[in-house]
């Protein structure tokens, strides 16, 4: 993938801010909690995410560096 120098220019800083360690952190600690507060509840307490925490974050991260990532649609 070519990537662009504006890319590359941040490219250290989203590696920094998407680091995988910190990821699980928010979701663990902020994002989940978030979430389950929401007047529409996900009755499986979105564990279809947190299960496969660590995959869904490397996909997520492989994505953006590719240049590829896109938001997904609802479930």
């Amino acid at each position: 993938m070519l990537k662009t120098a504006r890319f590359r220019v941040r490219e250290y800083q989203l590696n920094k801010a998407l680091h995988p360690q910190r990821m699980i952190s928010l979701w663990k600690k902020h994002i989940r909690s978030i979430l389950r507060e929401q007047p529409v509840k996900d009755l499986h307490d979105y564990y279809d995410f947190h299960i496969n925490l660590v995959n869904r974050i490397e996909a997520i991260r492989a994505a953006i560096f590719q240049g590829i990532y896109q938001p997904s649609s609802l479930l």
